[in-house]
């Protein structure tokens, strides 16, 4: 439930290997803000006491790294939480998004966020989120959005020019894979726990989904 006590058995103790020589840019989940059994001030309350004390974020934010311009959303709202940033055209998360984007010529843009933009699971207000976000993704030429939160790893297509990669695959239970032939979205989706590596040379992302025993199980290029 995102509580200051849970960051030393839940984060420092698993990844101390990790979190000692990588830097780490969280995007900020619904657990992070106590979940939806928690009303709007106690929500808030988790966020400020504990998410931001750790990680030092605020709820969106972004940063140059190389040829990178990283930006990292808060879409938990789409799932019901209160506490969470508000989205949508007009919002102040909207409005610091298009100001952000407008100012970044970096030749590549990568977006990650909680709760995906496009998922096969009824797990949160996609469509919502789809309406504000494509046409920015569209504008800016955005070429990759990763996000979390569905237990399952799925890629998309190019929509619009921009691939969507959910990977939440980090250890929690799995949500089952659904065979939907009639989505044309999708052309990958992994019910396995594992990781997602991703790396850039050029004008060429690639990308690999390893599970837990180290096999590959996708693997694709996103070209500039």
């Amino acid at each position: 439930r995102g509580a200051l006590s849970d960051y030393g058995p839940h984060y420092f103790t698993p990844y101390r290997r990790i979190l000692s020589r990588v830097p780490l840019y969280p995007a900020v989940g619904n657990h992070d803000y106590a979940n939806q059994m928690s009303g709007e001030r106690h929500g808030r309350l988790r966020f400020e006491e504990a998410y931001r004390l750790v990680h030092r974020k605020p709820a969106y934010y972004s940063f140059d790294a190389g040829p990178v311009h990283f930006i990292s959303l808060d879409t938990n709202q789409a799932f019901h939480i209160d506490a969470a940033a508000p989205y949508g055209p007009g919002s102040a998360q909207d409005v610091w998004l298009r100001t952000d984007l407008a100012a970044s010529s970096a030749p590549w843009k990568i977006i990650f966020t909680h709760v995906p933009i496009h998922a096969s699971e009824d797990h949160g207000d996609h469509e919502a989120l789809r309406r504000w976000l494509e046409p920015l993704l569209k504008e800016h030429r955005v070429q990759v959005v990763f996000s979390g939160h569905d237990h399952i790893y799925e890629r998309t297509k190019p929509i619009e020019g921009t691939v969507f990669v959910t990977v939440g695959t980090g250890g929690a239970g799995l949500h089952p894979k659904r065979d939907r032939p009639d989505d044309p979205r999708f052309v990958a989706r992994v019910a396995a726990h594992g990781f997602l590596r991703a790396e850039l040379e050029g004008d060429d992302l690639r990308l690999r989904f390893l599970d837990k025993d180290g096999r590959m199980r996708d693997t694709s290029v996103i070209r500039r």
